[in-house]
C-alpha cells in the first residue's frame, strides 16, 4: 500500500495539470504579498473588496488587517471554483488512468483493488489539499513576516484559524469524496469535467428556485456545500461545530463507501 501510495504521489507531481494547478495559486499569493506590502506603506492604494479595504472615506489607507482577515481573504470557500478544481484534477489524475489502462494494468499485476482505490483517493486528497492550501499559506506567511499586526492575541489568531482549518479540510475531504464516485461512474475525463459543471449548473437553479421551501433550506444548510463556508464563523457554538463535523464524516462516509463498492464490482476495460 505504501508503495503503491508513492508510486501515485510520484504520478500527480509529474503531471502537467498538477504543476499549473499549483503555479498559479503560487505565484498570485507572491504577488498579491507584494501589493498588500505596498498597500501598508502608502505606496499603492488597493481595495480587497465589501469585507476587506485598506482605502478609508478619506482616501487615506487603514491599516486594521490581520492574520485573520488575511487568512478569510485566501482561502478558497468559493463553492465554483473548488468545484472546478477538483473536477479537473479528478479528471486528469484518475479518470485518465481508467482509459489508458493503467488501473487494468495494475489490477492484472495483482494489486487489491481496495488498496488501489484507497490509494488514489488519498492521493487525490492531498494534491488537492496541495493546490488550494498553497495560496493562503504563502500569503498568511508572508503578511506575518512584512506586516505588524495588532488588535488580536496570538492565541485567539491561532485558536481560530486552527479550528476553521480543521473543518474546512474535513467538508474539502468529503466532498472530495463525492468527486471520487462522479469519477468512477463516468470514467472519461471529458465527461467527469462537462457533467460535474452542468450537475452544479443546475443544482443551483434548482436550489434558488426551492430555497423557499423549509426542508430544501435546511437541507442545503447542513450540507457539506454551506458548510465549507459556514466553518469561517469567528464565533461558532459547540453544537455548529458538532452540527458541522457530523455533517463532514457522514457525507465522507456514504460516498467513500458507494466509490468504492462501485470500483470493486466495476469492469475494467
Amino acid at each position: 500500500m505504501g508503495n503503491l501510495i508513492k508510486s501515485e504521489f510520484y504520478k500527480l507531481t509529474r503531471s502537467g495539470v498538477f504543476r499549473f494547478l499549483f503555479t498559479v495559486p503560487f505565484i498570485s499569493a507572491i504577488i498579491l504579498s507584494l501589493i498588500l506590502n505596498l498597500s501598508i506603506k502608502d505606496t499603492l492604494s488597493f481595495n480587497l473588496g465589501n469585507e476587506f479595504s485598506f482605502i478609508s472615506d478619506s482616501g487615506e489607507i487603514e491599516r486594521s488587517l490581520n492574520q485573520i482577515t488575511l487568512f478569510k481573504l485566501t482561502v478558497i470557500k468559493n463553492l465554483p471554483t473548488l468545484i472546478l478544481i477538483m473536477c479537473i484534477l479528478a479528471a486528469f489524475f484518475i479518470s485518465n488512468d481508467f482509459t489508458t489502462g493503467v488501473i487494468r494494468n495494475t489490477i492484472l499485476s495483482g494489486t487489491s483493488r481496495t488498496h488501489i482505490f484507497y490509494g488514489k483517493l488519498a492521493v487525490y486528497i492531498l494534491g488537492l489539499i496541495i493546490i488550494t492550501g498553497i495560496f493562503p499559506l504563502v500569503v498568511t506567511v508572508m503578511g506575518t513576516m512584512l506586516f505588524d499586526f495588532e488588535g488580536e492575541s496570538h492565541y485567539s489568531i491561532f485558536l481560530y484559524i486552527g479550528r476553521s482549518t480543521l473543518l474546512y479540510l474535513l467538508h474539502f475531504i468529503a466532498i472530495s469524496s463525492i468527486f471520487m464516485l462522479v469519477t468512477m461512474i463516468l470514467e472519461d475525463s471529458g465527461k467527469v469535467i462537462s457533467m460535474t459543471l452542468l450537475a452544479f449548473l443546475l443544482l443551483t437553479v434548482g436550489y434558488k428556485s426551492l430555497d423557499h421551501i423549509p426542508l430544501v433550506s435546511t437541507f442545503y444548510e447542513y450540507s457539506v456545500f454551506n458548510q465549507i463556508s459556514f466553518v469561517f464563523t469567528k464565533r461558532l457554538t459547540p453544537g455548529e461545530i458538532l452540527v458541522s463535523i457530523i455533517s463532514g464524516i457522514t457525507t465522507f462516509i456514504i460516498f467513500t463507501f458507494t466509490a468504492k463498492v462501485l470500483f470493486q464490482k466495476k469492469e475494467i476495460k
